[in-house]
């Protein structure tokens, strides 16, 4: 049963969802528009880290500010399903990426890319009217990171991916050309990272060059966005503030 939770412009549902993928209970939060009906279809963004979209009480460190980066898109006539599904906590680095690191916790990414896919989605189209050609994934970090693992291990599924500050270094098998080359060439994809997120060997904006490379060659311009801006940080304020041309860009006409 789907608990209407809030009501602002769109209104937000809770459920919980138990998976046998993940082995327990896992929050999502369901916002639709403000009109929605029965009539249209519409596109669909599954997001990782929904504790920290929408709610204070709920955010690690700060929020994506949803609710008031929503509002504006609807105005500019954008609409669209938002699924916020909560982390795992503790669990969050194995589940947020495919591949095994020998240094963490790690390499459990098809479970939850199968949570989606077989537990979280059905619950969604048997409730709410989808626009499957539109089905899009979207997250920060290692949200990021498994956002593009996803499109090249489902690309029948997603076909669009925001990919904020993609954590490549944890798992970067994923930055190997041949990889990458499996995304299906109708796929949008967005990404971006802060020039600021350079931490020791560890190098945001260069490994995101790294993968441009490929993914420039393998998608036109109005398929892949990419770009790294000097004031970006790994925070969900540079998250929130670029999270509305991210969406411009992915559900834009073709």
């Amino acid at each position: 049963m789907l608990i209407a939770i809030d009501s602002w412009s769109q209104e937000t549902f809770h459920r919980k969802i138990v998976s046998s993928h993940l082995g327990e209970m896992r929050d999502v939060w369901i916002t639709i528009p403000s009109d929605y009906d029965s009539i249209n279809s519409y596109p669909v963004l599954y997001m990782h880290d929904g504790q920290n979209l929408a709610y204070d009480s709920l955010a690690f460190a700060g929020t994506w500010d949803l609710k008031n980066n929503l509002l504006q898109l609807e105005e500019e006539g954008l609409k669209f399903i938002v699924v916020g599904i909560a982390n795992g906590g503790e669990k969050r680095m194995a589940e947020l990426s495919w591949f095994f690191n020998p240094d963490h916790s790690s390499g459990k990414g098809r479970d939850y890319l199968n949570f989606i896919v077989e537990e979280v989605m059905p619950e969604i189209e048997s409730t709410f009217h989808i626009d499957k050609e539109r089905i899009g994934i979207f997250g920060s970090s290692l949200g990021g990171l498994i956002s593009i693992q996803a499109m090249v291990e489902f690309p029948e599924i997603f076909s669009m991916a925001g990919v904020f500050s993609p954590a490549f270094w944890f798992n970067p098998q994923t930055m190997d050309q041949y990889y990458l080359s499996q995304i299906k060439p109708r796929s949008r994809i967005y990404m971006i990272s802060g020039a600021k997120e350079v931490y020791g060997e560890i190098n945001f904006p260069e490994d995101q060059k790294k993968v441009d490379s490929t993914l420039n060659s393998h998608l036109t311009k109005s398929q892949y966005y990419s770009k790294i801006h000097e004031d970006g940080e790994h925070k969900e304020w540079y998250w929130a503030r670029e999270f509305n041309d991210a969406i411009r860009f992915l559900l834009k006409e073709k």
